[in-house]
Formats: structure tokens, C-alpha cells, sequence
């Protein structure tokens, strides 16, 4: 069974999309403006910004107690999931993928937890082999060469899936980078 490796964030869920919902509605919850919104979605820098930090960010920004940052990282967390949308298009393909003999494989650079409960609140945990953080990954095999990283998350996506599989693919929207992982790992497309 080949193996195709599947970013989350902008790839199979709108991420950027249900951030801006998020801020915007969080925005109008405190009396903001279009600007206050548009400053969150840069300040987030797609989802890269430590949560911890961005949090400390919004509560100086919107005047906030640090004492209310433990809330505003639980809103973070949870109020952009809330946001997500399931794309019916992204569904057929997976089912598609699934049908033609491929195992897809949902490799992450957030927390296994966070992207978890995004998965599970779009239903895409249901149609995918399995997920994991490459960050926690490589945290475990931080004695390896920086080239063998996408061969160590090749492998343990297969054991995941339980059977033997060829490593075929990498699906991203950030394709420099997934094409250099993929040809790392000895995979012939991405």
C-alpha cells in the first residue's frame, strides 16, 4: 500500500480561514474594529506565533489582565477549532485516496493534541490512517541527520497504519519544503 503523507493546516482544512472567523468574532466580543482583527491574523503569522506568547500579545494589545491570559490561550485553542469547517471535496478525495489502495497519513507541526481535536471536530480523523506531529517525531530521533527526518516519519506513519506500506507522497500547501522532505525520505512524487 503506498503512502502519501498529508499536511493539515491550509492543506486539508482551511485553517487561515477559520482564524480570521475566530478574530473577528473575538474582535466584536470586546468592542474592536476591523483593524484590531487584521492585526490578530498577522500577529498569529499562520498559526506559527507560540500560543503562549501570542495570548500575552492579545491581552496587552486589548488591555486585558495577564491573569486572563490562561483564558485567552484556552480561546485560542479551542474557539479557532470551533471555527473549522469540513470541506466535502477534501472528504471524496481522502475516500478516493483510501479506494485506490493508498494509506493517507496526516503528518503536523502542531501539537498532536491541538490537531487532534481539529481532526476529530471535522470528522477528518475518521478518514485518514492517522495523524502525528512531526515536531514531536524528530524531538524523539533528535540524534539523527537533519536529511533522515522525513525517512523517520515515513516509518513511524507505517507502523501506525498497522501494515506495510511504500512511501509514495507528501501533499502541502508549503511544496519547497514537502518536496525536499519527500525526496529526503525517497519518495518519487509529491
Amino acid at each position: 500500500m503506498p503512502l502519501v503523507l498529508v499536511d493539515l493546516d491550509n492543506t486539508l482544512i482551511d485553517r487561515a480561514g477559520a482564524f480570521d472567523r475566530w478574530a473577528q468574532g473575538f474582535v466584536a466580543a470586546r468592542g474592536g474594529d476591523a483593524g484590531d482583527a487584521a492585526w490578530l491574523v498577522v500577529a498569529d503569522r499562520d498559526g506559527l506565533e507560540p500560543r503562549e506568547r501570542f495570548a500575552g500579545m492579545i491581552a496587552e494589545r486589548f488591555g486585558l489582565d495577564a491573569q486572563d491570559e490562561g483564558a485567552i490561550l484556552a480561546e485560542l485553542r479551542g474557539g479557532m477549532v470551533r471555527e473549522l469547517v469540513t470541506d466535502d471535496a477534501v472528504i471524496l478525495a481522502l475516500c478516493r485516496a483510501r479506494a485506490a489502495g493508498w494509506g493517507p497519513f496526516v503528518v503536523t507541526n502542531g501539537t498532536v493534541e491541538q490537531q487532534g481535536r481539529k481532526l476529530r471536530h471535522t470528522g477528518l480523523d475518521r478518514e485518514v490512517g492517522g495523524w502525528s506531529s512531526a515536531v514531536n517525531l524528530l524531538r524523539v530521533q533528535a540524534s539523527r541527520a537533519r536529511r533522515q527526518n522525513s525517512s523517520v516519519i515515513a516509518s513511524y506513519s507505517r507502523s501506525r497504519l498497522g501494515r506495510p506500506t511504500a512511501f509514495s507522497g507528501t501533499c502541502s500547501r508549503r511544496l519547497r519544503s514537502r518536496a525536499r522532505s519527500a525526496r529526503n525520505a525517497g519518495s518519487s512524487s509529491w
